[in-house]
Order: structure tokens, then C-alpha cells, then sequence
């Protein structure tokens, strides 16, 4: 066995040698190609590590409110008439009752958001929201992280609900003020409306927050509308869980992907593949054991598959299955990750007895709970 940077590669076996900090990586004869291709995953984790201060912590959001005036021409807000009477300090109360918890879970006590008063932006009649968020940022304390700026007009049909950025990395590779960062999360009146009362839904937020980690959509319409395809992560449907149960307020878990980039998910709960593969998987949200193969495609796309249980944030879903999503990268950060369906009852699930066929590879959920991979 030889190894090479943090991939350990092993010949001719289904399961590589463990070491701490390491991708398991499982390889056929031709051992050059496989590591260039298991490379791709191994160079984006690398990569993440200078933005996983986002991701370690508590982090703190200023809330701001931005004053929309009745006669807003921002397209955005469609020139609805309606306006919320927000105040700062309310709102990070409403967020306050869900958010951390959601985030302290799905990370395993490793991020924490809290949410403090900021104050209130007044805007122009031509104003758009960035306007609002450069001023919020401007404003705001000079050791908060991160802002979340909410409108207080409702977004116009055929807009999204709101927005998020991860904004610039410290050269430093630690945590930074939001003056430095711009990191922020925007969105706009709906999920505060009076019917939710003192429990409002925070899916929205939670996916907006996610943006602001650094996660990227992870199922989108074709022409990049508000129209999100999979009901299986935070990062899609947010609001999935709550079709299912009117009762839910949080969205559904993050992807083992993400959740790995974060420095949530050690790195040798995922094994890398570039052969033929059969073997268990424990659910993604496990505390131990392999939790996500890696199948390379070529030396920009790999195909990630997870076990989903019906549990905890998840516990919306029907049934368990696989999650298989086809992740793209360009330019060394993820430009795409798109679910591969595979349910019959249409959700991006594959079920037990299920199969995939297509990006070079046959993805099953055998019968006794194993996946089986094998190159096409």
C-alpha cells in the first residue's frame, strides 16, 4: 500500500487502511486514475478547511429590519402594499426558540447561531434589498460575524423568499466581523406574518444560513427558479417537513457533503470510490461507521449516496432510501449538486431492490440494507 497526500490508496481491495484524518479510498488496478479522480473530493475538502471558522462555534447574527416604503419599485417587492411593523429585538426572540437547537443537532454540538438586536434601515423608493444589507453591515457591532436582515413587505410572486451569503474569507483563515466577511442573511416578511404567532417557520432561515456557511443548492428548477426539486435536505425544499406535518417549523437535515465540508462529519466517514463495491452503510446522521461513498466520475463530477432514516429532522420522509446526488465542480468549488431519482413513488430516494443506472455507474439498495456500486 502506498499513499499519497491525505488519500490512502489501496490496490485491488473494496476497503482502504484507516488513518486519522484521512478519505478511505477504494480502487480498482488502474491506481493513477483512481487517485486523480478521488483527488477531486479530497482538494474540496481541503479547500473547506480555510472556511470552517463559518461553521465552528457560536456564531452571531445582528437582526435587522428593513423599513420597505409603500412606494418601493424594487421588483422584489411587486409594489404589494402590505408592511409589517417588525422590531429587532422581537424577531431575534422568534428565531431564537428553534434555530440554535436545529443547527447544535445537525452539527453535533459543533455550531451554534445566536441571534442579538440590530436596529431598523430605512429605505428608498428605488432601493433594492442589498441596499438594506450594505447599511445593516455597515452598522453593525465590530465583533458580529454575520447579519440577518429581514424585510418587513412580502416578496413579490415568482421571487425567492430570501437570500444568503457566505461572503469573503479572512485572509487569516479565522473568524472575522461581518465588516470584513459580509456574510448575511436576507428575507423577507412571509414566515413572520401574525397567523404563526410566537412559532413561526424558520426552514427558510435555516436554508439561508446554510448559503451562508458556504452550502450551495443541492436541487434547483432548470432555470435556477425559486422552485427547489428535493424534499430530502435543507439545502432543496426546506419546507418539505412541513407539507407532511403543518406542526414542523425546521427544515430537514443537511447532506452528508455539506456537513463534511464543515468539518462536521470526520473524513474518514466517507469512503471514495473508483471500482466495483458492495457494503453497509450507517444512516448520515450516525455518530460513527462509513456514512457516504464518493464515486468518481471524472476529474470534475462524483456521485455522493447516503442512507437517510426516518428520524429526528428527517422523520417527514415516508421511508428510508439512498440519497444519490451528482455533484459538479468548476474552478475548485461545487458548481451543482443535482438528486438522481430513483423512488417510484417520485421522491429522490432509492428504495430497497432500487437502482440507478447512469453516470457511468449502477447505484442498489440491496434487499439486506447493503449498497452496491458497480462501474457500467
Amino acid at each position: 500500500m502506498r499513499a499519497s497526500s491525505a488519500l490512502l490508496l489501496a490496490a485491488g481491495t473494496a476497503v482502504a487502511a484507516l488513518s486519522a484524518g484521512s478519505l478511505l479510498v477504494a480502487c480498482g488496478s488502474d491506481q493513477l486514475s483512481g487517485l486523480a479522480k478521488v483527488e477531486l473530493l479530497r482538494s474540496l475538502v481541503s479547500a473547506s478547511g480555510s472556511g470552517r471558522w463559518r461553521a465552528t462555534g457560536t456564531d452571531t447574527f445582528e437582526v435587522w429590519v428593513c423599513d420597505v416604503p409603500a412606494d418601493s419599485t424594487a421588483a422584489i417587492y411587486g409594489g404589494l402594499p402590505l408592511r409589517r411593523q417588525f422590531d429587532p429585538a422581537r424577531l431575534a426572540t422568534l428565531v431564537s426558540k428553534r434555530v440554535p437547537g436545529y443547527f447544535e443537532t445537525v452539527s453535533g454540538g459543533r455550531y451554534r447561531p445566536e441571534f442579538v438586536a440590530g436596529g431598523v434601515v430605512t429605505m428608498g423608493t428605488n432601493d433594492e434589498p442589498l441596499s438594506c444589507i450594505d447599511r445593516a453591515i455597515r452598522r453593525a457591532g465590530r465583533t458580529t460575524r454575520a447579519v440577518l436582515v429581514v424585510a418587513n413587505a412580502e416578496h413579490a410572486p415568482g421571487h425567492p423568499g430570501g437570500t444568503g451569503s457566505a461572503g469573503e474569507g479572512p485572509k487569516s483563515g479565522r473568524a472575522a466581523p461581518v465588516s470584513v466577511t459580509r456574510r448575511y442573511v436576507y428575507v423577507g416578511a412571509a414566515d413572520f406574518a401574525p397567523e404563526w404567532g410566537d412559532d413561526p417557520p424558520v426552514d427558510l432561515i435555516e436554508h439561508e444560513i446554510g448559503h451562508s456557511l458556504g452550502w450551495s443548492h443541492s436541487g434547483v428548477g432548470s432555470n435556477q427558479s425559486d422552485e427547489y426539486t428535493s424534499p430530502v435536505d435543507v439545502m432543496s425544499n426546506s419546507a418539505a417537513p412541513r407539507s407532511v406535518n403543518p406542526e414542523r417549523r425546521d427544515g430537514p437535515n443537511p447532506l452528508a457533503l455539506h456537513r463534511l465540508l464543515s468539518g462536521w462529519m470526520p473524513t474518514d466517514a466517507v469512503l471514495a470510490v473508483d471500482d466495483d463495491l458492495r457494503r453497509e452503510l450507517q444512516p448520515s446522521m450516525a455518530s460513527s461507521g462509513i456514512r457516504m461513498l464518493a464515486l468518481a466520475i471524472d476529474d470534475r463530477r462524483f456521485i455522493t449516496v447516503e442512507r437517510l432514516a426516518v428520524e429526528g429532522f428527517n422523520d417527514h420522509l415516508p421511508h428510508e432510501g439512498l440519497a444519490v446526488h451528482e455533484v459538479v465542480v468548476v474552478g475548485g468549488v461545487i458548481d451543482s449538486i443535482v438528486p438522481l431519482h430513483g423512488a417510484s413513488d417520485g421522491l429522490p430516494l432509492l428504495l430497497r431492490g432500487d437502482s440507478f443506472v447512469g453516470r457511468g455507474w449502477s447505484v442498489t439498495f440491496t434487499l439486506d440494507g447493503s449498497v452496491e456500486a458497480v462501474r457500467t
